[in-house]
């Protein structure tokens, strides 16, 4: 009786082994894996992504970092981004994120919910003029540079703000380009001023940016945009 108990045991032991050696295989015939979790990239920067399996590939914000089918990550303009690579019902993402290149300016104030108070709270420089129109901060030591910021006659919210410079000489406009290019959706072009939106699509844009450079200054210039409005 005893002898048979053990025989049982032993039988009850070796179907449960094989149960446990046949759940692994599976495990490991089902696993799906990425090469990488996180990536740093610049504007226009790539890097691939290897999968253990072929996969399908998405991104959370496009306007920041975009994904072909063969898992080549693009950085299109700063923040950050989640890419996600699925196969066989499982997941694996990717954080990536785009930094700066060009720190070439400082930029003003940019939430037009704020009254001028709040943006006199929060500016940074030095006060150069006040009226009944707007501000305008000198921002650099040589006071060549300015931010400048206008305001709602009716509701005295923050219009548009801008950035200026006086002189090419501390600011190169091929530099600027860059700064505004990885930062913010080139549009248009139109009577040497360049327009660009923090979308990828006009619709869903909350702002638009203009950049022009005449008689050797240069301007930046940062408006409120509702497509529903315009």
């Amino acid at each position: 009786m005893k002898r048979r108990l053990i025989f049982m045991l032993l039988a009850i032991l070796s179907v449960a082994t094989i149960f446990s050696s046949c759940k692994k295989d599976d495990d490991k015939d089902e696993q799906f894996t990425i090469d990488k979790q996180a990536i740093t990239l610049v504007h226009d920067g790539t890097e691939t992504i290897v999968a253990s399996e072929a996969a399908t590939w998405s991104s959370d914000n496009e306007f920041v970092a975009t994904v072909d089918d063969k898992g080549v990550i693009t950085g299109n303009h700063i923040g950050e981004a989640i890419i996600t690579a699925t196969a066989k019902g499982k997941s694996q993402n990717v954080k990536v994120t785009v930094k700066a290149k060009y720190n070439t300016i400082t930029e003003p104030i940019m939430d037009f919910s704020l009254t001028r108070e709040q943006v006199k709270g929060q500016a940074t420089g030095i006060l150069s003029q006040e009226n009944e129109s707007g501000l305008s901060y000198f921002i650099n030591s040589s006071k060549s540079q300015l931010n400048m910021y206008i305001f709602e006659e009716t509701t005295g919210k923050l219009k548009q703000s801008a950035w200026g410079a006086y002189s090419l000489t501390e600011v190169s406009p091929s530099d600027l380009v860059g700064f505004l290019v990885e930062r913010y959706q080139p549009v248009t072009m139109e009577d040497g001023y360049y327009f660009f939106i923090n979308s990828n699509k006009l619709e869903s844009a909350t702002m638009y940016v203009t950049f022009t450079a005449n008689k050797g200054n240069l301007m930046v210039l940062y408006s409120s945009y509702n497509n529903r409005k315009s």
